[in-house]
């Protein structure tokens, strides 16, 4: 009777362990297929600064007047930055960057010979200021599909996906920014020697300006600078692995808005976020990092995550298991529900094995007695 008894309290504990698991099975793969929440836009629309005002640039001249209140302008100077036009600026490694924004240069289509034309004397008059609001509408999913061709810094006209062979992260700039952007480059020079990944080989950083008087002249100057700092740290990095690009305003135009940035010229500078976009090999948007406080894990897994080749079983891999990206606070998280969850799972296996075992072991024993 007691063996009766036992052998049903094991069934019953098999039962348990099994629903148990399917149970949390369910729910985990619930979770995973939840559909990734997009921004509401038109709430967006009607406060495009709301969301992403810390990380926003205003290079708008100091001495233009202003009908806001005092406590707005207060609630503005820790978000905003004032820049002159020709004024100096440092960037975050200490390196004093002086920025002439007078007589800026057209942009023209340079030859495909690889060299970058004169164009002294060739100067565009400045646009008029855009309508749009600067911000962020994230496009978490989509796919760039469209060719969208720009100039690099050798002068080559290239399409932007014909750079998309391994993971990238795009990062709208504009080169002849005083402000943030020249954080934003110089943070990406300071955290790529850190990133445990194959630079060309495994990612690829894509600077695009948005401002169609940058030529390609002015892009090569940027990328050496920026190159040089890179190289003391990192002398073996491969400069294709960091592209800087120009290009026209219908080109800029098509991937901003694939991307969803929006910025707003005043003047001969701009109001824009401060992103970086992580797209995969085939064009899909996974993943958009704020700010210029840029970290080289948050890199790391934002690329990662674009990877659609890397080994299940990779170290990158184990800690994309183990962290999460936070929309909130803009950076990867360590996942404890996911981490409890995979607690949960060991548990119950380990726990089946040993009642299954267990009972087998058991059964053996009585047979033998």
């Amino acid at each position: 009777m007691s063996v009766f008894k036992q052998r049903g309290f094991i069934r019953i504990l098999r039962f348990a362990v099994i629903a148990a698991f399917a149970l949390f099975l369910l729910v985990s793969l619930s979770r995973a297929e939840e559909p990734v929440q997009k921004p509401n836009q038109s709430t967006e629309a009607q406060s495009p600064l709301q969301d992403s005002s810390d990380h926003m640039n205003h290079s708008a001249p100091a001495n233009s007047p202003s009908t806001d209140s005092p406590q707005k302008m207060n609630d503005q100077s820790s978000q905003m930055h004032d820049v002159h036009s020709g004024s100096d600026a440092t960037d975050n490694a200490g390196h004093s960057l002086h920025i002439n924004t007078k007589n800026r240069e057209g942009s023209v289509l340079p030859p495909n010979d690889g060299s970058v034309p004169d164009m002294s004397g060739h100067v565009h008059p400045t646009p008029a200021p855009d309508s749009v609001e600067a911000g962020v509408t994230e496009r978490l999913g989509e796919t760039i599909t469209t060719p969208i061709y720009f100039t690099d810094s050798t002068g080559k006209r290239v399409d932007i996906r014909s750079l998309m062979t391994s993971p990238v992260l795009i990062a709208p700039v504009y080169y002849s920014c005083p402000g943030v952007c020249h954080i934003l480059m110089s943070s990406i020079a300071g955290v790529l020697p850190s990133v445990r990944l194959s630079p060309d080989k495994d990612y690829r950083i894509i600077m695009v300006s948005f401002d169609e008087l940058d030529t390609p002249e002015l892009a090569a100057k940027k990328k050496k600078n920026f190159m040089h700092a890179l190289h003391a740290a990192d002398p073996s990095f491969p400069p294709d692995a960091w592209k800087f690009l120009t290009g026209d305003k219908q080109s800029i135009d098509t991937l901003m808005g694939e991307i969803g940035f929006r910025f707003k010229r005043i003047g001969k500078d701009f109001v824009h976020p401060v992103i970086l976009v992580a797209v995969s090999p085939e064009g899909r948007i996974t993943r958009y990092l704020y700010g210029t406080n840029i970290l080289p894990f948050d890199v790391t897994m934002a690329l990662t995550e674009s990877e659609t080749d890397t080994p299940l079983f990779s170290v990158q891999r184990i800690a994309q298991l183990c962290f999460s990206y936070d929309p909130k606070g803009k950076k990867y998280v360590f996942d404890t529900m996911k981490i409890a969850g995979f607690g949960v799972i060991g548990f119950v296996v380990i726990l089946a094995l040993i009642l299954s075992f267990g009972g087998k072991k058991k059964r053996k024993k009585k047979r033998e007695e």
